[in-house]
């Protein structure tokens, strides 16, 4: 049942969102982390939690229109604590996992999704004795199309690689995070541009974000460690192309110096010095997520600040700086700690979902945001076809235009995730205002994506574009 608080409307720098709408995660239950997939297969992001001191992960599916049904909780085990939650096909058969990471239970927690949004017994993995995993990522590392899990370990400053057999999982393989450094989450993602995940943990302590690369078969190289602020507790981070120079770059959560850490990538897994960027004053950054809010085609930011119990927004200028801070309402006493995007009413915007510490519950903030780019629209007469619609597998869509305007010579599709990350993009010509082609989604995993078209003339200058639509592979 969703409680009805609302909260006031405001506007940062063009943006806009609907009150917020709360959602209760149980008594004395704090969600410590959110996911947030499509686990019943009917297009529409559902809310996946990690419940804590409930021993359990909690589902919330989606009802449509941004609205959720009543929390339903499946057990990680007696005394687990999961401190994170993460999705993935680990067994691929089509149909979304959850894989938690069970903070007292030293272990990570697969429970095998039925595709209907209800979820098997869990299946437990251990992490060693009192290593305390605070995060866990879902990625395959070994480029063999089975998803592995890594785990950030938090007590004995490891990363724990699970590799995945297509049955189960082998025994964990330990790698130094740092001395001391106590990792308390953990990204896969390529960041030097082999095609391979690498690894990127967020630091508790030690003033440094841990990055260790993938040697390409499977293992990876020893840690390099790249300082942040004296004195950061690096809570969260994330991984996105920040200034459009299509090379990876690290954001950090802050939670000792009101900021958020920008570490612009070289693309070869090196990266620069860290600036940062204030987000509120005696404001702790436990999470951070990078996401196309206003439709610019440039990334924004956004952390919690759960002294002042809001969102913060901040609009990204496409160069790697970013406008002033923003926030959002979550709640009175609602301390949120955890952020996740994705567009939960089929409007096309992502939207923001926090989970908060202090009142048990889950705020839903709707983006009514007007789209940059839908001021400039592609030609009523335009014709689109796309096959499989809404839905294809790994091999990809088919896309047949007609009816562009006729000074237009190439079409940019381009995939991006529900976080509003880009993933990869096609380059099609134009001819005579028609134009035919193949969208590649090869490596995609199960799950939402957002497609973006776009079209330009001769000389490369923008044209026009087509409203963003969410796609998905199964």
């Amino acid at each position: 049942m969703a409680l009805m608080l609302l909260g006031s409307v405001s506007n940062a720098l063009g943006q806009s969102f609907a009150p917020f709408v709360a959602y209760s995660s149980g008594t004395y239950v704090i969600p410590y982390d959110i996911d947030l997939a499509d686990v019943n297969g009917d297009t529409k992001p559902d809310i996946i939690m990690a419940g804590g001191g409930s021993n359990a992960i909690g589902v919330l599916l989606n009802m449509g229109a941004g609205t959720f049904q009543s929390v339903i909780r499946y057990s990680t085990g007696g005394g687990s604590y999961p401190a994170a939650v993460a999705t993935g096909d680990v067994n691929s058969d089509g149909k979304l996992d959850l894989v938690s990471a069970n903070y007292l239970g030293n272990s990570v927690g697969v429970l095998l999704g039925n595709g209907d949004g209800t979820f098997q017994t869990v299946t437990i993995y251990s992490t060693g004795t009192y290593s305390a995993p605070s995060d866990v990522a879902v990625g395959d590392v070994n480029y063999d199309g089975k998803p592995d899990i890594i785990t950030a370990n938090y007590n004995n400053s490891t990363l724990g690689l699970f590799i995945n057999t297509g049955r189960s999982f082998q025994l964990m393989v330990p790698y130094a995070a740092g001395t001391g450094c106590n990792p308390s989450s953990i990204v896969a993602a390529d960041v030097n541009g082999d095609g391979k995940a690498d690894l990127i943990a967020g630091n508790q302590f030690g003033g440094a974000v841990s990055v260790l690369l993938n040697d390409g078969y499977g293992s990876f190289n020893p840690v390099v460690l790249y300082n942040t602020s004296p004195g950061d507790h690096t809570y969260n981070v994330a991984v996105a192309d920040l200034n459009g120079d299509r090379k990876p770059d690290i954001v950090t959560a802050n939670a000792n110096n009101n900021s958020v850490g920008i570490m612009l990538g070289n693309g070869n897994g090196t990266f620069q010095t860290m600036a940062t960027q204030v987000i509120g004053p005696n404001q702790y950054g436990y999470d951070v997520a990078v996401a196309d809010i206003t439709g610019d085609n440039k990334p924004d930011l956004l952390a919690v600040n759960g002294s002042y119990d809001a969102a913060e927004v901040l609009p990204g200028n496409g160069n790697g700086t970013f406008q002033p801070f923003k926030s959002f309402s979550t709640g009175s006493r609602s301390a949120p700690n955890t952020v996740a995007v994705a567009d939960l009413n089929g409007d096309n915007k992502l939207d923001i979902v926090t989970g908060n510490n202090d009142n048990n519950t889950i705020s839903v903030l709707l983006n009514t945001t007007a789209s940059v780019l839908a001021s400039q629209p592609i030609s009523p007469q335009t014709q689109l076809g796309l096959w499989p619609n809404p839905c294809a597998a790994t091999e990809g869509f088919t896309l047949t235009m007609s009816g562009l305007p006729t000074r237009t010579s190439r079409l940019e599709a381009t995939f991006f995730n529900t976080a509003g990350q880009r993933l990869s993009s096609a380059v099609l010509p134009i001819t005579q205002g028609t134009v035919q082609g193949k969208l590649p989604t090869t490596g995609f995993l199960p799950g939402l994506y957002i497609l973006r078209l776009s079209t330009y003339d001769m000389q490369g200058t923008y044209v026009s574009s087509l409203a963003v639509r969410q796609v998905c592979i199964k």
